[in-house]
């Protein structure tokens, strides 16, 4: 999913007529290098893919969602989103853009049965730093997705769990 014609094709034909009920956004590309000399081509695929395309699959899913008073979408940025990045600006740039746009969306959307959350990982075991041109430094750990992944599955489960025994709380102490 890499165009936005692989992501036409995807949502068109694959799943047109699906309900999907949660949503992990999670993917990324950068490219180290001065604002000046990456050009508008290369920094404007960044945005495309890490940004534009997971807000496409978003409002795609969230309608149904909507309707069924059930889901959860969850947009994975990075820890890139809380500073500026001298040299990764346009991948940090958006990465704040996706951060802000899941905190001001789970406001909108808390009326409609739809959870929207945005997780800011650290460092992770991916290959994100050989193909974007970034060194890895010696010793650095970080998670990987499947661990992520595991770690979103089990909060997903809590708050299904805390939030109705929360609400009814509340209800009673009204």
């Amino acid at each position: 999913l890499s165009t936005p014609k692989e992501i036409d094709t995807l949502l068109n034909n694959e799943l047109s007529n699906e309900y999907i009920s949660e949503l992990y956004l999670c993917a990324g590309i950068g490219s180290k290098g001065l604002v000046r000399d990456l050009g508008f081509d290369a920094q404007s695929k960044i945005v495309e893919l890490n940004f534009l395309s997971r807000l496409k699959l978003a409002l795609f899913s969230y309608n149904s969602m909507r309707i069924n008073q059930l889901g959860r979408i969850v947009f994975v940025s990075s820890s890139t989103a809380f500073q500026p990045m001298p040299f990764m600006a346009i991948y940090s740039a958006q990465n704040s853009a996706l951060l802000s746009l899941g905190r001001a969306w789970s406001q909108e959307s808390r009326r409609d049965g739809v959870n929207i959350h945005t997780l800011c990982p650290g460092g992770m075991n991916t290959n994100f730093q050989s193909s974007s041109g970034v060194r890895k430094i010696e010793g650095e750990k970080g998670f990987s997705l499947i661990e992520l992944l595991i770690v979103i599955s089990i909060i997903g489960i809590l708050a299904l769990i805390a939030i109705p025994q929360f609400s009814a709380y509340k209800a009673r102490a009204h």
